[in-house]
């Protein structure tokens, strides 16, 4: 089974696949250079792809490297795909060809470089490194590691201290080896292997693990396909120019330490299709992504956000304290193409803060699909969009079921004898559908703003939109199936055609189409496109209001079998933890059916464990006994698993069996955690506050 991290990126690409025929569409690959030749099989670099529309197996479809055809394809799904580049790639642009076309090009340098392999149950210690006799310690590679190399971890569980000494597995000080542009140096998980990196705690070298990844002080590093799992410390703190952060799965930040991904001081970081959850620290100073220090031109692009529980903590932050006095200016911050699940914390999350920046620092925030932003029980942190500085220009986002007082507000900040205020500041293409009560737009103070410019936003949920928005869109946007996430537009939508061009900065919609479609830009993260039929609804067990039904497809029935059946269940993907007590979890899921999405199953598995749950441990997680029994598929689910321990977080996963014995692939991975002794008395002090 692939990584759950092939999960993950599914999810940002919204678990949603177009019905008709569509030509792939290619977002962005691991490397972006590495040699054709040695490794495995003397067939070169292996390289991941990223994108949409590969088909979900390859059949004849085949990638090209500057013209040459790719060898050996070990992972072909429909948006990833991880191959060799063999002896006929060259340098130019990859492309996928499929039975609907060629694909747009990413760039691809093939040169000169070393690559190597590490082994956790290599049966020499150290090893040579090669792909028969690889290094059993990533220290090895740590210390050979040289401008161009790549190594690529195997299977398992890697939890000491591999590189400078310090509290992270992989510590990158000024003594190791630069990387540089097009010669990066790459750590690398091997194509569809599991590979963790574990901090939690574990002690090394005299040192308590608390981070992962720290580049300090050397740069022009790649990150790629690691699950990274970090109890104090930022899973990845970035401090160097030219890295790459790759399709890892980040999970950590439980004791206050700002963030989980900290780019700070950095030029030219790229952050994409990684999986930032789990943060439990109840802080809202903590963020998953909190970029500092006047980073510049930091790229954080087609990530997942969700479960983080940081109190009202912004799920994104750009900020840097004293920004005014010290001249810290953030240069070319982009925010895109990101799915942010602001639900499953203490406190609804805040989304995106850009908080105490230097004159002249700029952010675009684009294409992003936002749920439930915003803190409804807060009197001071009660927004779901915000900024105090810089210049920002928000531009085709969907802002679904925005709560608390207002989905956006502007406004000043005083540090000591220092103003902060937005400058230049766009809005333009955005949905906002709010929850009723919670305005759409607040401003303060614009007389200290350069000029704030609101255009051809689709307004819902709370009445007519600002009237300063002349293009304004007052109507339901008419999402496909607002209440299984599905945020693409039906063809009766307001939203279509009713956007302003914006092509410079938005060339194409969060599926990788090309804007517009019609005759001028859609508002919101999505193109209409003609023919779209989504996937099977899964509405979520609380849903907000849609007055507007939204189609649903009908199921083609199975015929009877005349064969022995051996289509197994689908797997459940739409997992979630809906409740809390001291002793308990409560569980909700829509039932899968009998052959795929069709039918009724036989019985769930349902497992649960102190620790993170995948493919190959789930046999060994707690068997939850007397689930319930399985119904049609699309019927609600809910479960209490009893019996937990006090204040103790739980991950949680399911697998699905039919009445011929067919088992499905595991569920997506929840987690949550038990109330503590003191959260009645903590409620009691709240409210005797406010």
């Amino acid at each position: 089974m692939l990584k759950k991290l092939s999960l993950a990126f599914s999810i940002v690409l919204f678990c949603c696949s177009i019905a008709l025929a569509a030509s792939p569409v290619l977002f962005y690959s691991d490397l972006t250079s590495g040699p054709k030749v040695g490794g495995q099989d003397n067939k070169g670099a292996f390289v991941t792809i990223s994108g949409k529309n590969f088909g979900a197996t390859r059949g004849s479809s085949y990638i090209t490297i500057g013209g040459g055809q790719a060898d050996n394809y070990p992972v072909w799904t429909d948006t990833k795909i991880a191959f060799q580049l063999g002896a006929n790639a060259a340098t130019g642009n990859i492309t996928v060809t499929t039975s609907e076309g060629t694909s747009n090009g990413v760039p691809f340098t093939v040169r000169a470089g070393n690559i190597y392999f590490v082994s956790g149950s290599s049966p020499n210690d150290p090893g040579t490194g090669t792909f028969t006799d690889p290094w059993r310690s990533p220290r090895s590679y740590y210390t050979a590691m040289r401008a161009g190399d790549i190594c690529y971890i195997r299977i398992g569980t890697y939890n000491g201290q591999y590189g400078a000494n310090g509290h992270f597995n992989i510590g990158i000080p000024a003594e190791a080896a630069d990387g540089a542009a097009l010669n990066e140096i790459a750590w690398v998980a091997y194509p569809g292997e599991a590979v963790k990196f574990d901090a939690l705690g574990q002690v090394s070298n005299g040192n308590t693990m608390e981070g992962n990844i720290d580049l300090d002080a050397s740069g022009y590093y790649v990150f790629s396909g690691f699950r990274l799992y970090s109890s104090a410390r930022s899973s990845v703190r970035i401090v160097t120019n030219g890295n790459r952060i790759i399709n890892n799965e980040c999970v950590g930040n439980n004791v206050f330490s700002y963030s989980i991904i900290n780019p700070a001081g950095c030029n030219g970081v790229k952050i994409y299709g990684n999986e930032l959850r789990g943060a439990a620290n109840e802080n809202k100073l903590d963020h998953p992504l909190y970029v500092g220090y006047g980073a510049d031109n930091v790229d954080f692009g087609w990530n997942y956000i969700h479960d983080n529980r940081i109190g009202v903590g912004a799920a994104i932050e750009i900020n840097q304290d004293y920004a005014l006095r010290d001249n810290i200016v953030f240069e070319n911050i982009r925010i895109h193409d990101n799915v942010i699940d602001c639900r499953n914390s203490s406190e609804a999350l805040r989304a995106i803060g850009i908080v105490a920046t230097g004159r002249g620092s700029t952010v675009y925030v684009y294409n992003n699909v936002i749920i439930e932003p915003g803190a409804d029980s807060w009197a001071t942190w009660n927004y779901g969009l915000y900024q105090l500085s810089g210049s920002a220009y928000f531009y085709n986002n969907t802002v679904y079921n925005s709560k608390g007082t207002y989905a956006f507000h502007l406004y000043t900040y005083t540090e000591g004898s220092y103003v902060y205020a937005p400058e230049t500041v766009e809005i333009k293409n955005n949905i906002f559908y709010n929850q009723n009560g919670c305005n759409y737009l607040f401003i303060e103070n614009e007389s200290s703003m350069s000029r704030v410019t609101v255009s051809n936003n689709c307004y819902y949920g709370n009445g007519n939109g600002p009237t300063r928005d002349t293009a304004a869109v007052n109507a339901n946007p008419l999402f496909y199936n607002a209440a299984s996430r599905d945020f693409h537009l039906q063809s009766g939508s307001s939203a279509i055609n009713k956007g302003t061009d914006l092509t410079t900065i938005v060339a194409r919609d969060l599926d990788g189409l090309l804007r517009p479609q019609g005759t001028a830009f859609d508002i919101g993260a999505y193109e209409y496109a003609s023919g779209y039929t989504g996937t099977t609804p899964t509405p979520d067990p609380e849903p907000e209001p849609e007055p507007t039904p939204t189609p649903t497809p009908t199921p083609t029935p199975t015929p009877t079998p005349t064969t022995q059946d051996t289509t197994p269940p689908s797997a459940i993907t739409n997992l979630r933890v809906t409740g809390y007590s001291r002793n308990s979890i409560t569980l909700y899921w829509f039932a899968p059916g009998d052959d795929g999405h069709i039918g009724t199953a036989a019985s769930y598995d349902i497992r649960y464990s102190t620790a993170f749950i995948d493919e190959f441990n789930f046999a060994a997680a707690t068997k939850v006994a007397n689930p319930p029994a399985p119904a049609l598929s699309g019927t609600k689910k809910s479960f209490v698993v009893n019996g937990l321990l006090i204040g103790t977080r739980y991950y949680f996963a399911i697998k699905t069996k039919d009445e011929a014995g067919n088992i499905s692939a595991i569920s997506n991975i929840v987690s949550g955690q038990t109330k503590s002794k003191d959260d009645l008395g903590t409620i009691i002090r709240k409210k005797l506050r406010h």
